[in-house]
């Protein structure tokens, strides 16, 4: 019997990855501009940067996509700590990311809609995950670091993605840019000093700028005030070091003096 039920559910879920990779009607061909995305730019067009994450075994445009979901959450209940959560959610974030590459090159409304909204979601519940192990007293820097890390990915190349596009498509992921760029602002709050210093150096910063962005979120004041502490005491007691060395080098060249 058990032999049986095994081969059954490996049956149904080599016939549901079959199914997902079928064409679904005139949605996967879907080349039709007004039809798919109104007037807005013709996804397909886009050109998709490079994306290290590959996407699950059945897309957002299969009729089965729910088992996708399925496995993830099942996924989810084995990782059994907040971290583990977090990276599970990042994990499943770059598997969204790599689905919202082939339903774009598709011109899949409802599969963009459906990858974007994975997106957005597994970010934010990954940052969730994060602020949740910090609160327990747990050291967080590496998680936060990789989080931060795929997060900025996912933020960049929505960038790349909303500067060639217009009309309904750009605002969608202007949208999603944003709330990506949320979470990773809470990412951030986590971030060991020196990988705040480098994202300073680096200009994360004035890309937002760029972006128009003209209130700095008080998380990020409060981080920018703290590092730029920091650098100031360092600079104090370098100074002061160097005083006391040179006070030190002239009583010594004095006493010398004094003996010779």
């Amino acid at each position: 019997m058990k032999k049986l039920c095994l081969s059954f559910f490996v049956y149904f879920f080599l016939a549901a990855i079959a199914v997902s990779f079928l064409p679904c009607g005139n949605v996967v061909y879907a080349h039709h501009k007004k039809q798919v995305l109104g007037e807005s730019t013709v996804a397909s067009e886009l050109t998709f940067p490079p994306v290290t994450s590959g996407p699950g075994f059945i897309l957002p445009d299969s009729p089965l996509y729910f088992l996708d979901n399925f496995v993830q959450e099942v996924r989810l209940i084995a990782a059994l700590t907040p971290e583990s959560k977090a990276r599970v959610r990042s994990q499943i974030a770059g598997e969204r990311m790599a689905e919202l590459r082939l339903m774009l090159s598709r011109d899949d409304k409802k599969g963009i809609d459906i990858a974007l909204a994975g997106l957005k979601k597994e970010n934010a519940l990954a940052s969730g995950h994060l602020r949740e192990a910090a609160a327990q007293g747990k050291d967080v820097s590496l998680l936060a670091r990789d989080l931060n890390d795929s997060m900025r990915t996912h933020r960049d190349v929505l960038r790349v993605l909303v500067d060639q596009s217009d009309g309904s498509l750009r605002l969608q992921l202007k949208a999603a840019q944003e709330e990506v760029k949320l979470a990773k602002v809470e990412v951030e709050d986590e971030l060991p000093p020196e990988l705040l210093e480098q994202e300073i150096e680096e200009g994360q910063y004035d890309k937002e700028i760029l972006e128009e962005i003209t209130e700095t979120p008080s998380e990020k004041k409060e981080k920018l005030a703290k590092y730029f502490s920091v650098i100031k005491d360092a600079q104090e007691k370098q100074k002061a070091a160097e005083v006391a060395a040179k006070a030190v080098a002239e009583a010594e060249k004095e006493a010398a003096a004094k003996v010779a």
